[in-house]
């Protein structure tokens, strides 16, 4: 066996051991490293940014500059100062707005893997927040092993006071829609285990179940 050989079959040996769900992990760890890449650079470009455009830069979040098209800049009162690096803080747009994008991409991806893994629990809660607590518990295979109380308490911070309400769960949207927050994560958990299970055993969507376990969520005020 020569060497190209046995590269080809450890390729195809290790292709061969990745599943779905471990794409789906690592997707979510680029995902948090174009999180932390993002902040920093654009903390980096705003410093930039007041040297050149203060009046739009010192209250600019990192929204604006995402949307910020150059030529909008000079219709900015301070436009002309120093501008013969336009080009370059341009080029620092490009780069944010293309992170941006690869973030955008990432999000996709889960989604996708997320809904052909959790079919029903993809449904009942943001696939992004799915994908971090099968992560978090160290994979679908802990499933079974899930309580109500556990799968609440995932993501929350061990100096949080020990309330096992903040977690992954109360951060998503439809709890955050609710005025009863701690409710709600309750019934958003009870029901996203029950998902959970489901999948675990079948992984077939059923479309009467989601509707029935998004329904006991909703009469929560």
């Amino acid at each position: 066996m020569d060497q190209e050989d046995f590269i080809n079959r450890a390729k195809d040996k290790f292709s061969s051991s990745i599943t779905e769900e471990d794409e789906m992990y690592k997707i979510l760890d680029i995902y948090d490293a174009l999180i932390k890449s993002e902040n920093l650079f654009f903390q980096s470009i705003k410093e930039f940014a007041l040297l050149y455009f203060p009046t739009f830069a010192i209250n600019a979040t990192l929204n604006d500059f995402i949307n910020l098209k150059i030529d909008e800049l000079q219709k900015i009162k301070d436009y002309g100062k120093k501008t013969k690096d336009l080009a370059l803080f341009n080029s620092f747009l490009m780069l944010l707005n293309q992170i941006e994008e690869n973030k955008k991409l990432c999000i996709k991806k889960i989604e996708e893997k997320c809904s052909n893994l959790f079919p029903n629990s993809s449904a009942i809660i943001e696939p992004l927040i799915l994908a971090r607590i099968m992560k978090e518990i160290g994979g679908s295979e802990k499933i079974p092993n899930l309580t109500i109380s556990k799968l609440q308490a995932i993501g929350n911070p061990k100096n949080f006071y020990g309330k096992p309400s903040f977690g992954f769960i109360y951060n998503s949207k439809i709890v955050q829609s609710k005025k009863d927050k701690i409710k709600a994560t309750r019934k958003l958990s009870e029901s996203l285990l029950i998902s959970l299970k489901v999948d675990f055993f079948r992984k077939t969507k059923d479309e009467n179940l989601i509707k029935k376990l998004l329904n006991n969520i909703s009469k929560i005020v």
